[in-house]
């Protein structure tokens, strides 16, 4: 982060996107089947990474005597009922309630925290990772699995990473500087909530 802000002269938002594969997860692994070492190894590995990111942020902004916002990452998993994905929803849960927290601490520096829920990309590896293992678990082929992933969405289609990375980048200039604290859905009105 210092490395971008010389040679940029600026650093006006961090995002992490870490996190394990779908099979590492246990995506597809009902929570009897699930290890505990492997399910608390994911969780910290979502949940710490996030944390981190945010804490060294949040760090050298106030060494600087600067601004900025923190973009964490989460998913639908932690507000929708989903059979055999207990990493991700608890990862997720946790992810938010760390943002509400972290806004309320580094809100009076000026720096805003913001949690953004990509939903499913169908696009990514994660999501064509999931689809598969979730599809296994359910003895369904993966279409039966990713239209079910796709239905609910009020305009027709869910969200791409371009129109994810528009609405991240907008959080970052002063049109967004409303929000903190809040989670946003970037759903295409499947959960209609913001």
């Amino acid at each position: 982060l210092r490395d971008v802000r010389q040679r940029t002269g600026r650093l006006d938002l961090v995002f992490n996107g870490v996190g394990p594969s779908a099979e590492e997860a246990g995506s597809g692994t009902a929570s009897t089947e699930l290890g505990y070492d492997r399910f608390t190894r994911n969780v910290s590995l979502i949940l710490g990474g996030q944390f981190l990111t945010a804490r060294v942020a949040a760090r050298l902004w106030q060494e600087w005597g600067e601004t900025g916002t923190i973009i964490l990452l989460t998913s639908s998993m932690s507000r929708i009922t989903a059979s055999n994905m207990p990493v991700i929803s608890a990862a997720s849960a946790a992810v938010e309630g760390l943002a509400r927290t972290l806004a309320a601490e580094y809100g009076r520096h000026g720096i805003r925290v913001v949690c953004v829920s990509g939903n499913a990309f169908p696009e990514t590896k994660t999501i064509q990772e999931t689809t598969q293992l979730q599809a296994k678990a359910a003895g369904v082929p993966p279409e039966v699995i990713a239209t079910s992933m796709a239905s609910g969405y009020s305009l027709g289609r869910g969200p791409n990473l371009r129109e994810f990375g528009n609405l991240i980048a907008f959080l970052a200039t002063d049109a967004g500087a409303i929000l903190n604290s809040h989670v946003i859905d970037a759903d295409r009105g499947a959960l209609n909530v913001i």
